[in-house]
């Protein structure tokens, strides 16, 4: 028996340490979407990349993107089909959304996340051109301001992905060669970072998220959870994953304090 146990403690303490190395916040959950067309909600393991939840949308909801905002989580639902993009809100732990209100716009790439200063909310996408398109969201009305249109660097090709780092930092990453680039959100001024390969594969991001510890992770748009440099864009990669549209990671007690909440509803409607 006290074998048993010691084999026990050595399996808990080893899979503490791949999280660890893996650069993973025991603070964070990691939620995903499948899709985009016909999206599930996904709380997803980010060591193994295994979904450990997963939970259905309505359907005609087509997904694309995803970002923590506060206690909730936000994605564009949208196709290419000339109609206007809708802002789409999540509540983590019960999967249940809600469209908030039309962007006025139908993007072809779709990507947000929330300057966590400002709290403001910004969107990027590539139409109509290869070069770059960011806008700002207003979350009472779902309409999208156009804040700058990026001028054409070297490297850049279409855009897939944002992520606003904890410190308030932006970047963006492109189709061809996986390129990853930093963005003013005042002016869309771009700055090459650097390539995350492999060179002349057409395997971009899907999604972009930054971590509670400010790392910068990603989804390619064929599979695979990766962690990536903000100072070389080279990507490291943790574990497979279904090719998930969006990735978002939300704080512990974030989680926590909703899970409090429902817990409490539950027990006043019973």
């Amino acid at each position: 028996m006290r074998h048993v146990h010691s084999v026990a403690r050595r399996t808990v303490l080893l899979c503490a340490l791949i999280g660890l190395s893996a650069g993973v916040s025991r603070a964070d959950h990691l939620f995903a979407i499948t899709g985009p067309q016909a999206p599930r909600l996904e709380r997803v393991d980010p060591v193994t990349g295994i979904s450990l939840t997963s939970t259905a949308f309505p359907a005609g909801v087509t997904l694309s993107g995803l970002c923590a905002d506060g206690a909730e989580l936000l994605s564009i639902d949208g196709l290419d089909d000339n109609i206007s993009d809708r802002l789409f809100r999540i509540t983590p732990l019960s999967g249940a959304g809600s469209v908030l209100g039309n962007t006025l716009f139908n993007w072809s790439q779709r990507s947000c996340d929330v300057h966590p200063a400002s709290n403001t909310l910004y969107a990027i996408t590539d139409t109509p051109g290869p070069t770059p398109r960011l806008f700002r969201i207003d979350r009472s009305t779902g309409t999208a301001t156009l804040v700058a249109t990026s001028a054409f660097v070297p490297g850049l090709d279409q855009v897939t992905a944002l992520a606003i780092s904890p410190s308030g930092a932006a970047y963006v990453s492109d189709l061809a060669n996986t390129s990853l680039f930093r963005i003013d959100l005042v002016t869309g001024a771009l700055s090459f970072v650097g390539d995350s390969g492999p060179i002349g594969v057409s395997d971009g991001f899907s999604d972009l998220a930054f971590d509670s510890m400010g790392r910068l992770w990603g989804v390619r748009g064929q599979g695979g959870l990766y962690r990536i440099d903000t100072d070389t864009a080279v990507a490291t990669k943790i574990a497979n994953s279904a090719r998930w549209s969006g990735i978002a990671f939300v704080p512990e007690g974030v989680v926590a304090a909703e899970r409090t909440t429902w817990s409490r509803l539950k027990q006043l409607y019973r």
